[in-house]
């Protein structure tokens, strides 16, 4: 199994996080995060508009993706808060990987009867919503959704405050895209073109498009230099990704790199322990 390469398209900071966890199972990691999720709870007046008001049995926390629950995480250290409220309230996760993250930064000796997992094969906020056990299990309680920035319209227009259940959107990170040095890209491809047995953990579509554009750019300026030692270097690297054995939370993805003609085996999976077990599989 330590032979495995695995290849990180995730946000940080839970790419670097789950290469230091790889690493420490024995596998080589290369990370790839294109994308940085930055905490914006830098102050407690930011916080105690709305933390302080929680009631586990009021209030239900859904975090859109693992990067919310570590950013949220992060903001109540940098700004000194007690995290013990948070510990104590009833969390709904959309997947495994949210639930890992809860219990890595939010952990508790209690009993977890108020952290549900979503369970649906189809782990989008949508489904989850419609999901006639989930809306039984959140009953007259107010959902907060924890969010990116830049979706807080979006998903307020969608889920209305005194809808049925009623919503509130915060936003507790922004979303800031990576732009590596030449050297570091280079790097990499190295490691790609000589790896002969490699798995691709995806995090999201929007991940792989990010990806697809710096590799197609990349390429591109290969050509236009007429640099043949990339060139090459990039179409070994490419011959690498195309067979790699391809793991994701969700089918969107695997539909998405598909498309995008990466034709490996594929497996849809979530969390921590499901990930290498697959990858022990695979």
């Amino acid at each position: 199994m330590g032979q495995r390469t695995v290849l990180l398209s995730l946000a940080e900071p839970r790419a670097s996080e789950q290469a230091c966890w790889l690493a420490d199972q024995g596998f080589e990691v290369l990370n790839a995060a294109l994308l940085l999720l930055e905490s914006l709870g830098d102050s407690a007046n930011a916080l105690n508009s709305w933390i302080t008001k929680l009631d586990p049995h009021l209030d239900v926390l859904l975090p859109v993706s693992p990067g919310a629950i570590a950013c949220l995480a992060k903001g109540l250290q940098n700004a000194c808060f007690d995290q013990q409220q948070l510990r104590s309230m009833a969390w709904l996760c959309l997947g495994e990987g949210s639930l890992d993250a809860l219990h890595r930064h939010f952990p508790t000796d209690e009993p977890h009867a108020l952290r549900r997992l979503g369970g649906l094969r189809q782990r989008d906020l949508a489904s989850l919503m419609k999901d006639p056990s989930t809306r039984e299990w959140i009953g007259s309680r107010r959902l907060h959704l924890l969010c990116a920035q830049d979706r807080v319209e979006a998903l307020q227009s969608l889920y209305p405050p005194h809808g049925s259940p009623p919503v509130s959107v915060h936003a507790v990170y922004r979303e800031c895209w990576i732009d590596w040095q030449a050297e570091r890209w280079s790097q990499l491809l190295q490691a790609l073109a000589t790896t002969q047995n490699l798995a691709w953990q995806i995090g999201s579509v929007a991940l792989l498009e990010r990806w697809q554009q710096v590799l197609d750019q990349n390429k591109q300026s290969a050509i236009k230099s007429a640099n043949r030692s990339t060139s090459c270097l990039l179409s070994h690297a490419t011959s690498a990704l195309v067979k790699a054995h391809l793991f994701a939370p969700h089918e969107r993805i695997i539909d998405r790199a598909r498309a995008l003609g990466y034709c490996g085996e594929s497996r849809v999976v979530a969390g921590k322990q499901a990930f290498l077990g697959a990858l022990a599989l695979a």
